[in-house]
């Protein structure tokens, strides 16, 4: 297989994928899928609405060994928001522009997923302090109108320096 994968180009070869499937010769789903890596800074708020979509799933990753409310002077300006800019502002902010910007459905779509980093971090009671995340995250959204949007029970918490981590390789291949 190896060498007729060779002598093939790639659409010659994504076509004859294809055509297996639509003949039946493989039992599998094939989900397209668009992943944007949206850029945080002020600058690019403006396109963001843009590529919200409403069957979206969308991850929100932000540094989990800190205090959600502590002010974090190295945040920049945040859009309708004047006071002291903290992690917790901005999961709201990232979260309110998702649903500003898409259809909600019933079926809890688009999807908001909380990743937590920095687990090397977190030198002691690691469970505790991620139970503690997840406790803080429920505060800040338990009144919020898009709560069913929100995954962060179990809070996905990694530590993307660690290669060994296998938890953390899924995700960063993902």
């Amino acid at each position: 297989m190896k060498e007729v994968a060779d002598e093939l180009s790639h659409n010659q070869l994504h076509e004859m994928v294809i055509s297996s499937i639509r003949a039946g010769k493989y039992k599998q789903k094939i989900i397209p899928i668009d992943i944007w890596d949206f850029g945080g800074q002020k600058d690019y708020y403006m396109t963001h609405q843009l590529f919200i979509t409403s069957r979206g799933i969308f991850v929100l990753v932000f540094n989990g060994s800190l205090n959600l409310h502590k002010h974090m002077p190295d945040l920049s300006f945040l859009p309708g928001h004047f006071g002291k800019p903290t992690i917790a502002v901005y999961l709201r902010h990232w979260v309110n522009s998702i649903l500003t910007y898409s259809n909600r459905s019933d079926d809890g779509f688009p999807r908001i997923v909380f990743v937590a980093t920095h687990k090397d971090k977190i030198r002691k009671n690691f469970e505790k302090h991620k139970q503690k995340v997840m406790t803080v995250i429920q505060d800040i959204f338990e009144s919020h109108a898009g709560l069913k949007h929100l995954e962060f029970k179990p809070l996905i918490f990694v530590n993307a320096m660690n290669e060994a981590d296998q938890r953390s390789k899924h995700y960063v291949n993902v």
